[in-house]
């Protein structure tokens, strides 16, 4: 049977390929080879063998075949109806939507469509219609319905005339069809295509068959009869009313203007003369029934259609022909808020809340707008407005569905756009109604109308609010009747929901005043209470928040139902939520400040609060925390409105909070959570129950302990000896845990005590608290700023008082300006604007510049100083009046600006660059000339205008403004990125979420205010007009007054449907959408920009700047850039700092200059990072400025230190010749003349020393300085490389007790020792190098390594050669006697001050000192701060300081070696086999620094650091060996090449790569002349090639020809006798 399934498809195929090469073959009937064609096609079209997957590829051929004449055509109906009968099922729904019989189905049909499509023959569309109407709702009838109305708009006018009388044909012939299908053929198929079709075919249409209408319609107008009673056909007959009381709408609204005409004819009744109307067209005995849960989603709505009559009447003849041609149909126009709706986005903001099972709810919006139309007439250019309804989407509920519903809409839509409905003028209140909307009114007002009119009624004023809004007042009272009336047992469904909307949107033109009205409030209230409960949680919190709404817009004019509260709290079952509805209803009341209990309720005072404290004995968390809350609110009104204190509700409160912790029994976390909800309100009822808690808070956890400590701190200031009880009680760790929410109460905490606390208390306080400056947390970072910023002004002016205070203010000063460095910008703002207020900052210019220097510096935050200085410096600028000035007030001449706007969109940092004064080339440029050309407006189109200034680079985005004052004040915002956060919020909040109150209602004097905030702005913002409604002073309000009103209109979906795999197949999207905006919101912070100024264009540069515009963008730049910042830093000094002697007289400037002296020397020496681009700036200052001067010693361990070596020497070479100069005025003795002569000179040598220049170095010890003559012997030894010999000169100067010729200074003592550590450095003789060290640090023995930290000279000079040498000999030798030392390392890494010296300047050792003690984490954390600083470092030298450049990359091969040997370790699958290793290996040995550039210390780094990492390797496999191999067995590892590796082979491959390297290290010694490494490392090469390699012979040939070269080379520099003792030792190595 396959076979031959398989036999057709394929002759299908060949047949519909051939047929496609000659489609007229099947027009020929008369060729001998069509009927055996045509007949083959019928029998596979009705052939009853094959199935309905199969006929789908034969309807493909279908449109070939009805080219073949009317004969033909008649013959596939037959076929096709056999197949429809055999092979469609009687009705869609039998075949389950998504399975294979119901896809093949829908196929057919699809094909069909197509056919009908593509053919436009009739006879497909009368098999469509029989298939489609055959049923009252075909399951695939919306997409077959779209294929119908896109068939009737593409044939010609002739032939849709013929395919609209197909269905009107088929209503009329009654013999041949069932009335179901003629009605549905008229209804689903001719109304339909009637609509979609033109103008003239409509009118032809109706000219062709109105007699035939006219017949069918016998009936009288519909209210001229009386329906009541009718039991025959009662459903038929009220759809013919409707359907005539819609053609009269149509009519009516067609031909008239005038209201009397819409009053008569469509909404009176006489009911006198028995003329009905609703009563007709309503189903009095249809029971409606509203769900509180929906059983649909919010998919299944219908798009109500606009009338049209508006702009075919204003068509001419012309015009509609053009219209029928195709000519002149204008675009489709719908609301922005339709094309959110119609999206997908929209589907995924509505619906996040999974927990509530909601369904978006419907907006109000009107459904009228004035969309333009293109041009018409030749003569005139004026474009025309043509009035249009744009589509709506209405919900699908029973009333909405109703037959009359969409044309009343459309009704009353037409008469608010032709005015045929009053309009009332803003602030006025109509005094009566319209005659049709009075007849309304009195139609739902008569207590006889059924109410399902009356229904109807209100579902019209639901879906028109507006249209009803003016005559409010009329409709309070029959709206509130209807609801009030309901049945109970429904409760609160979505009908009344919509309902009481209404009403609460007309608060503010109507509320209950009347008797009736406050009656019927009082009624509705009282039902809403009653109806409150629902178990769904969400659908109870909408219910709640109705009531609430009701509460706080009608409080003046309802009584509060305290019986009804009091019945719906006071339930004794204690197993059930039932009574968290009376509790919540409770809560609204005293929210709205209303009294919680009423003497005239008809309660007793004590059993009313006696049945609400007993609720904080259930089950539930929702029922005991919410009725906590709810009493405390009740307390807190009693306290402060009737100012009772003491009462039944205290008593009962404390008496059942003490029975929760009673010893009987013990419930802690009620008793917590409880007392926690009442203190919010209430925070006095804490004073009872104080000490419990404090008792109870170390034994408790989590969320718990954090609601003790929020309890403490509502009353932390009548708690005595607070901070002695938190202290014992773990204050320390509770600051230091990892809960968020928990430190941030904590802080509170802290700050909440510290005005009762000594400054030994607080001291110790601040020191916890500094702990949070790496804390992650920004919220946490902004309080600990709060408690330094108090403390500071608090304590700042008795800074002299004692040690202690003098030791807190500096405390709290540097860690308010290290936190000029947060992360966060807000807390940054926050901070400036703490230091540039006038109380901790002078307002003179030169004063705050003293002041910046000598106050503000801190070597924490040292990068940056120069950016926070110039900002604080700078901001003096925006106080004066000139800022906002321009720098020239005239243009170059007379002409035109235009405001220019830069499209600076991070989005936008690929578009093309447009060159400076280029606007003509905006024609050129398609990819920005639509962007540019609707901000720059009209002016574009000019050639002859200029660019005002260059585009930006379209890179960034801006930043978003914060709460805190930013003097730069951006302009403008980038929207984009507005949108993103704001629908992030939105998106991303859940209601699940723990709030601060368990009400489910929402407090509108505590309402979140941010998503309103960071709302984007309109286009056109300030240039609209205030709404006629709204107030210009309650804009705002009101907007989110009905913004919470339409929040409440949500729907809610059934749980069953809310858990089933749609819901989880969104959650899945909603985490996609929540990690594509977070993505989006990294790439827009990173690309971030500000605009701080606008631009213009015009025919010649706009040269109208303002001060401002230079001043803002300058400071900005300064912040991000280093560079630019220390150029500012520089320039704003110069300029103050050459104002002093005008501004002061000599003695001030003076004292003055001496200030800035002595803070610019003490920034240098208390430097920690040596920051480049501050030391330099620094340096560059003292250079320019004759009067200032430092320290020649810190000046150059500042130079060496921030690679700034040209400037440290020009800056001493300055101090030098001026010292020279002055010194006969000074008359300085000459014992201490010659020393601070010799110290600068002494100190300028180590400058030129460090960059190479020996030759200046030997003019200065031999012209300018009166040193040793050994001194210069050694460093002339160090020029040559000669470190051995310079050791040994040096070892002679230190070595005799005194001097022929006299003492030696101290300075050049210093250098000979610093000096003889340094060639030991390069002589890489490390024990030596670390005992030395040592040795100058502490002269016992053994030495006290915390010593080091003492002075500074011995922390910048023998610290860092101690850190290398001993890393160098753990390297070398094994962590074997190193236990002292890693306890100092440890030790000084605790104290925050040592731990900043290593990690900023010795980072890298501490990395490779943690990888040998095989802490990988830590060694990582180190590396990677080391990369950090040498970026850091690299950007902040200049371009021009090559050597300094240079010796920096040096450092960068070492970096990138151990980053790889981490990665490699940190991989488990590199040990699986060895090809990793010998890759890495591999990689390593192409890779060398150069033999001659790179000094012998570089080598010796990339040597042994390599030597050490294979050692750890191996050290890796060996375990895996002892791990997975038996004492007799060898691990095999195959390595890339197949070849089988033991471990004894790759121990030897390792050991040979380590022999390699060392020799590759010993030829390098050796071309530098650095002859004692070389034979060092050879001596152990040899040692290894001999024990360990058994003599490989290729290395040992290597190693000889090595060692002869080392020789050889050596010889030439030595002496005759030592030569030739030297070359006889080499040419021994030939005879082995």
């Amino acid at each position: 049977m396959s076979n031959a399934q398989d036999l057709l498809q394929i002759s299908v195929n060949i047949l519909n390929k051939c047929l496609t090469l000659d489609p007229q073959f099947a027009t020929r009937t008369d060729d001998p080879s069509f009927d055996t064609v045509f007949n083959f096609f019928l029998s596979l079209l009705s052939g009853t063998s094959t199935s309905l997957a199969f006929k789908k590829y034969v309807l493909d051929l279908l449109h070939f075949f009805l080219a073949s004449g009317d004969a033909k055509v008649q013959q596939i109906r037959e076929h096709l109806d056999r197949m429809i009968v055999d092979k469609f099922p009687l009705k869609s729904t039998e075949f389950i939507a998504g399975s294979p019989d119901y896809n093949d189905y829908v196929a057919c049909i699809d094909k069909l469509l197509a056919n009908l499509i593509k053919s436009g023959n009739l006879m497909v569309l009368e098999v469509l219609i029989s298939v489609m109407c055959r049923e009252e709702q075909h399951a695939y009838e919306e997409q077959i319905q779209k294929s119908l109305l896109l068939f009737i708009s593409s044939i010609t006018p002739k032939d849709a005339l013929a395919a609209l009388d197909v269905p009107f044909i088929m209503f009329m012939n009654d013999k041949s069809y069932r009335p179901d299908i003629r009605r549905a053929a008229i209804e689903r198929v001719c109304l339909p295509m009637l609509q979609k079709a033109t103008i003239k075919i409509t009118k032809e249409f109706y000219i062709s068959h109105i007699k035939k209408i006219i017949d069918i319609i016998e009936a009288k107008v519909v209210k001229s009869e009386d329906l009541r009673g009718e039991t025959r056909s009662a459903e038929l007959r009220r759809q013919s009313c409707c359907a005539a009381y819609n053609a009269l709408i149509s009519v009516i609204s067609a031909t008239q203007k005038e209201m009397k005409f819409y009053t008569v004819f469509l909404f009176t009744e006489n009911e006198a003369k028995k003329q009905f109307l609703w009563e007709n067209v309503i189903d009095k005995e249809k029971e409606y029934a509203f769900e509180i849960e929906i059983s649909y989603q919010d998919k299944q709505k219908t798009t109500f259609k606009s009338m049209r009559e508006q702009s075919r009447a204003a068509m001419s003849s012309e015009a509609s022909d053009e219209a029928d041609s195709g000519i002149g149909t204008a675009a489709n126009y719908h609301l922005s808020s339709q094309y959110l709706a119609d999206s997908s986005l929209n589907e995924e903001i509505s619906q996040f809340d999974f927990n509530s099972s909601t369904v978006q709810g419907y907006s109000e919006n009107a459904s009228v707008s004035q969309v333009p139309t293109r041009q018409t007439g030749d003569k005139e250019k004026t474009s025309t407005t043509v009035t249009k309804f744009s589509d709506e989407e209405l919900e699908l509920d029973d009333l909405n569905k109703h037959e009359c519903m969409q044309a009343m809409l459309r009704l009353l839509d037409h008469m608010v756009i032709h005015k045929i409905n009053p309009t009332v003028e803003k602030d006025t209140t109509p005094s009566e109604m319209p005659s049709w909307m009075a007849a309304l009114k009195k139609k739902a007002a008569d207590s006889s109308t059924n109410r399902n009119i009356k229904l109807f009624i209100a579902k019209l004023i639901i879906n028109r609010p507006k249209i009803f809004r003016p005559y409010a007042k009329f409709w309070l009272a029959p709206l509130m009747h209807l609801i009030v009336e309901g049945k109970e047992s429904d409760g609160i469904h979505y009908f009344i929901v919509d309902l009481m909307i209404v009403l609460l949107s007309w608060a503010e033109v109507a509320v209950p005043k009347e008797v009736d009205q406050v009656l019927l409030a009082n009624r509705l209230v009282e039902f809403l209470m009653r109806n409150a409960f629902y178990p769904n949680r969400s659908v109870l919190r909408n219910n709640i928040e109705v009531i609430k709404t009701v509460v706080e817009l009608w409080k003046n004019h309802i009584e509060i139902p305290y019986r009804i509260i009091y019945q719906n709290f006071s339930s004794p079952d204690k197993d059930k939520k039932d009574n968290s509805t009376g509790i919540q209803c409770l809560g609204l009341v005293v929210a709205n400040d209303l009294p919680p209990y009423r003497y005239d309720s008809g309660l007793d005072e004590i059993t009313f609060y006696k049945a609400l404290a007993e609720n904080l004995q259930f089950k539930y968390k929702e029922v005991y925390e919410a009725v906590a809350e709810v009493l405390g609110m009740t307390m807190k009104y009693l306290a402060s409105v009737e100012k009772v204190t003491e009462g039944t509700v205290f008593d009962c409160v404390t008496q059942h909070y003490s029975s929760m912790v009673s010893a009987g029994r013990m419930d802690v976390a009620r008793f917590i959570l409880c007392l926690y909800r009442t203190q919010l309100h209430y925070p006095v009822i804490a004073d009872r129950f104080v000490n419990k808690v404090l008792f109870l808070m170390p034994s408790l956890y989590g969320e718990f302990k954090t609601k003790c400590l929020e309890i403490i701190l509502s009353r932390a200031d009548q708690i005595r000896d607070l901070y002695t009880e938190l202290r014992n009680k773990g204050l320390k760790d509770m600051l230091m845990h990892r809960d968020e929410s928990k430190q941030q109460v904590s802080l509170d905490l802290v700050r909440a005590m510290l005005k009762n606390l000594d400054i030994s208390q607080i001291l110790h306080l601040a020191e916890l608290v500094a702990t949070f400056k790496t804390n992650p947390s920004a919220t946490c970072r902004q309080k600990m700023y709060g408690i330094f910023t108090w403390i500071y002004d608090s304590f700042r002016l008795e800074i002299e008082k004692n040690d202690e205070t003098k030791q807190l203010i500096n405390f709290c000063k540097d860690q308010l300006l290290q936190g000029l460095n947060d992360s966060s910008e807000e807390n940054r703002l926050q901070l400036i604007n703490f230091w540039s207020n006038n109380n901790r900052l002078p307002n003179g210019t030169l004063e705050r510049l003293s002041s910046v220097l000598y106050a503000l510096y801190s070597p924490n935050a040292e990068s940056e100083f120069l950016s926070y200085s110039t900002n604080l410096i700078l901001e003096l600028t925006s106080r004066s009046p000139d800022y906002k000035l321009s720098v020239f007030d005239r243009p170059l001449s007379e002409c035109k600006f235009h405001d220019y706007n830069v499209n600076y969109s991070w989005q936008h940092r690929h578009a093309m660059m447009t060159p400076l004064f280029a606007a003509t080339q905006l024609g050129s440029q398609g990819s920005m000339s639509s962007s540019l050309s609707s901000s720059i407006g009209s002016s574009s189109n000019d050639e002859n205008f200029l660019r005002a200034t260059q585009n930006t680079n379209l890179q960034f985005t801006p930043t978003q403004d914060t709460d805190a004052r930013n003097w730069l004040d951006p302009s403008s915002v980038d929207k984009s990125i507005q949108s993103y956060a704001a629908f992030l919020q939105q998106s991303l909040s859940s209601a699940g979420s723990e709030t601060s109150s368990t009400m489910l209602f929402l407090s509108t004097k505590n309402a979140p205010q941010r998503a309103i905030q960071m709302r984007p702005l309109n286009k056109d913002f300030g240039q609209q007009k205030l709404s006629s409604e709204t107030a210009p002073s309650h804009s705002q309000p009101t907007s989110q007054h009905k913004a919470r009103l339409m929040h409440l209109k949500r729907r809610y979906v059934k749980t069953d449907m809310a858990n089933n795999a749609f819901y989880a197949k969104r959650e899945r999207r909603k985490q996609q959408l929540r990690e594509e905006i977070l993505k989006q919101q990294k790439i827009a912070r990173e690309n971030k920009v500000v605009m701080y100024r606008k631009y213009r264009d015009g025919e010649l540069p706009d040269i109208q700047i303002k001060h401002s515009e230079l001043i803002a963008p300058f400071q900005a730049l300064a912040q991000l850039d280093n560079s630019i910042a220390r150029m500012l830093f520089s320039a704003l000094f110069h300029g103050i700092f050459a104002q002093i002697e005008e501004n002061f007289n000599d003695e001030d400037a003076a004292e003055t200059i001496s200030e800035i002296k002595a803070s610019v020397g003490n920034i240098v020496k208390k430097s920690k990072q040596y920051f480049p681009p501050l030391i330099s700036c620094i340096q560059d200052i003292c250079y320019k400025q004759k009067e200032l001067s430092i320290q020649s010693s810190y000046a150059s361990v500042a130079s060496l230190a921030s690679a700034q070596e040209p400037t440290g020497i020009l800056l001493l070479e300055k101090q030098i010749m001026e010292q020279d100069t002055e010194e006969p005025v000074r008359k300085r003795s000459k014992a201490s003349g010659a020393s601070e002569t010799t110290s600068n000179w002494i100190e300028l040598s180590k400058l030129y020393k460090s960059i190479g220049y020996y030759d200046v170095l030997r003019g200065i010890f031999s012209g300018h300085l009166g040193t040793k003559d050994i001194t210069r012997r050694a460093l002339e030894a160090e020029s040559r490389h000669d470190y051995a010999g310079a050791v040994k000169y040096y070892n002679q100067a230190m070595e005799p007790s005194s001097w022929a010729d006299g003492e030696p200074q101290m300075e050049e003592e210093d250098l000979w020792e610093i000096s003889r550590l340094e060639c030991l450095y390069n002589l890489t003789q490390w024990d030596k190098l670390e005992y030395l060290s040592l040795v100058n640090v502490d002269n016992n023995d053994p030495p006290s390594l915390d010593k080091i930290w003492e002075d500074s000279y011995s922390q910048e000079n023998y610290l860092p050669l101690f850190l290398i040498s001993k890393a160098k000999v753990m390297c070398e030798k094994g962590l074997t006697a190193s236990d002292d030392f890693i306890q100092f390392l440890n030790k000084s890494l605790a104290n925050d001050e040592h731990r900043a010296i290593l990690e900023n300047r010795h980072c890298d050792y501490l990395a490779l000192i943690y990888i040998l003690l095989e802490k990988f984490d830590r060694a990582r954390y180190y590396l990677d701060f080391s990369i950090q600083k040498f970026l850091q470092d690299w950007s902040a030298l200049d371009s021009m300081l090559s050597y300094s450049r240079a010796s920096k990359l040096q450092s960068l091969q070492t970096l990138t070696e151990m980053q790889e040997f981490l990665r490699f370790m940190d991989d488990g699958r590199n040990f699986e086999s060895v090809s990793s290793v010998l890759s890495l290996m591999s990689k390593w040995s192409t890779r060398f620094p150069n033999n001659v550039t790179d000094p012998i210390n570089v080598w010796d780094d990339i040597i042994v650091n390599r030597c050490m990492y294979l050692r750890k390797i191996l050290s890796q496999y060996e375990v895996i060996q002892t791990a997975f191999t038996s004492a007799e067995d060898s691990m095999e590892i195959e390595d890339e090449d197949r070849m089988i590796y033991t471990f004894p082979a790759l121990k030897n491959r390792i050991a040979e790569e380590q022999v390699s390297l060392y020799l590759k290290f010993a030829d390098t010694a050796r071309q530098q002349s650095n002859y004692p490494v070389a034979i060092k490392h050879l001596r152990q090469t040899l040692y290894h090639i001999t024990k360990e390699l058994d003599n490989d012979e290729v290395l040992n040939v290597k190693w000889t020809h090595i060692y002869t070269k080392v020789h050889c080379d050596k010889s030439i520099l030595v002496s005759a006798d030592e030569r030739l003792k030297t070359l006889l030792t080499a040419n021994s190595q030939f005879g082995t």
